[in-house]
């Protein structure tokens, strides 16, 4: 009993720790983001500067170092240019009260459907599905993890093949 008594409190400390760390990539991942955004507008003037002052160089050296040096900053700054127009998907705002119940669900979803506490023959679809618990999470995505409780639920309140009983049946098709 003390032993499963551990253990039960091991893992609830493990899957605490996976929310912080999920907590953390997304805060990462939200600073890299501003970072991103914020260093985006310099490295395009300084491109472009770059580019200007090569040509300038160019037009009155007339040197083939100097345009090729024009050339090569012009390909640079077109690139970068055209690597500016593609979006990069962001991630979604959520207040307050979605992000305190974006955890929220989660930690039930991750307890719920974490592979360590699946039986050895559900194992496999208990990490896909944890898998994508951990996807929406990370993606702040409500709508995702309301979604896989929702298949838990389903499961779970499976009616029972013959012999089985209704937590076996749920277990299956986790």
């Amino acid at each position: 009993d003390k032993l499963l008594a551990r253990s039960a409190k091991l893992q609830g400390q493990k899957l605490d720790l996976g929310v912080r760390l999920a907590d953390m990539e997304l805060t990462v991942r939200e600073f890299e983001r501003h970072q991103y955004e914020a260093l985006n507008e310099i490295l395009g003037e300084c491109l472009e500067l770059r580019r200007e002052y090569a040509h300038l160089k160019a037009q009155r050296s007339r040197t083939a170092a100097d345009r090729e040096a024009a050339r090569s900053a012009e390909e640079d700054f077109e690139s970068y240019r055209s690597a500016g127009e593609t979006p990069t998907a962001a991630l979604p705002e959520l207040d307050d009260d979605e992000r305190n119940e974006l955890r929220r669900l989660y930690r039930t979803a991750a307890s719920r459907c974490h592979p360590d506490r699946a039986s050895e023959a559900d194992q496999a679809d208990a990490h896909a599905r944890f898998l994508r618990v951990q996807a929406a999470y990370r993606g702040n995505d409500l709508g995702a993890l309301r979604e896989v409780l929702y298949e838990l639920d389903s499961h779970s309140h499976a009616p029972a093949d013959a012999g089985e009983t209704t937590h076996a049946a749920g277990s299956a098709h986790i």
